[in-house]
């Protein structure tokens, strides 16, 4: 068996992939997994033992704007209370008088501003006067979570790790590790601290070039540092806060999953267009806050999420994870020789029952 990986060449990968018998090929197609992107018109002509890690139509969940869209859509067919706890969007330009009107009615307005489609925060800002809305180009506006839960004083989203083997039936494997990310600078609410970056940002790379950043650097010591692991993070609500953690859990599955559904049926169209059922798998990080209520608030939806070994600790999350994905996706051994003959001969019956 042997796998391919293209573009970033993460060493997690590779690791992950040859701990579970398979041999790195650097020339050629005969590959059982590629680990990179894959022209859609190519799904098609995939032979039975080849899978791809990119799904046609992931970016129904990893743009912000797509994400948002469909569950607005989910939102209006379903109503607030069975959708997904995600704050409300604005989509510059074409919203842009409906968000000057809302953040003229109040008085202290917190909106946070994301490029449609970047990553590693970068463009990121927190906004509360209208002379601050990007005048140029396309974006996404949210609302802010004005009131996070905090630890310490500080505040932290959660990175989930969601595995999708399809989309009909819809079949979802969500790792029971992760990752919690913690800002660089206590947090404090209302709009006089609004430009202060590091208490409001929590993204890695962001804060990672802080002074203030600890560098987490034993994974046997999974809640020191700014990074702690998802496990660890349980273990402090349930044994420091007397917090159910349990139902945490329970309750941050729960908008992963009702996320998926919002974005179901267009991800789907996509793979039955190009021919890719049973042949791709994706991994995505699922981006959550909790807020002072513990209520799960998506944040967004990472396609090709950071799978780096920056740390120990995350070395050791995300090295599990993909070993659990491969096992589950199950890459079987073939007889190239023997699959080629078996295949012509398949595909000669057929034209000679088409002749006659």
């Amino acid at each position: 068996m042997t796998f391919k990986i293209t573009q970033v060449n993460h060493a997690t990968v590779g690791s992950a992939l040859k701990s579970s018998g398979m041999k790195r090929l650097i020339k050629g197609n005969e590959w059982n997994c590629l680990w990179g992107k894959l022209a859609h018109s190519r799904y098609k002509n995939l032979e039975s033992y080849q899978k791809n890690n990119h799904i046609p139509g992931s970016f129904q969940l990893g743009r912000k704007d797509s994400c948002a869209r469909n569950i607005a859509r989910l939102r209006r067919r379903v109503g607030s209370a069975r959708c997904v706890p995600f704050p409300r969007c604005y989509h510059l330009p074409n919203d842009l008088n409906e968000l000057v009107s809302d953040m003229e009615a109040e008085k202290q307005p917190m909106f946070i501003v994301k490029p449609n489609a970047s990553s590693r925060g970068r463009g990121i800002r927190v906004i509360s006067h209208k002379h601050e809305i990007p005048k140029k180009g396309r974006c996404l506006v949210q609302r802010y979570i004005e009131k996070p839960f905090l630890v310490d004083g500080y505040k932290s989203d959660i990175r989930v790790y969601v595995m999708a083997t399809s989309f009909d039936p819809l079949r979802l494997y969500i790792h029971d590790d992760g990752l919690v990310r913690f800002a660089t600078e206590k947090y404090k609410a209302g709009t006089a601290h609004h430009k202060k970056k590091f208490a409001h940002i929590t993204n890695y790379s962001i804060n990672k070039k802080r002074d203030k950043f600890v560098e987490n650097v034993d994974e046997n010591s999974a809640s020191c540092g700014s990074k702690w692991s998802l496990k660890a993070f349980r273990r402090y609500l349930r044994e420091v806060r007397g917090i159910d953690d349990g139902k945490v859990w329970a309750s941050i599955k729960d908008t992963v999953v009702r996320t998926y559904l919002a974005c179901e049926s267009k991800i789907y169209t996509q793979v039955k267009m190009h021919g890719a059922e049973g042949k791709c798998f994706e991994v995505w990080g699922v981006d959550v806050l909790l807020d002072e209520n513990l209520t799960a608030w998506l944040i967004e939806v990472n396609t090709s999420p950071s799978l780096s070994s920056s740390s120990p600790i995350d070395k050791k999350i995300k090295c599990e994870m993909l070993q659990g994905v491969f096992n589950i996706v199950g890459f079987n051994p073939v007889d190239r020789k023997a699959y080629k003959k078996e295949k012509e001969k398949r595909e000669a019956e057929g034209l000679l029952r088409g002749g006659t």
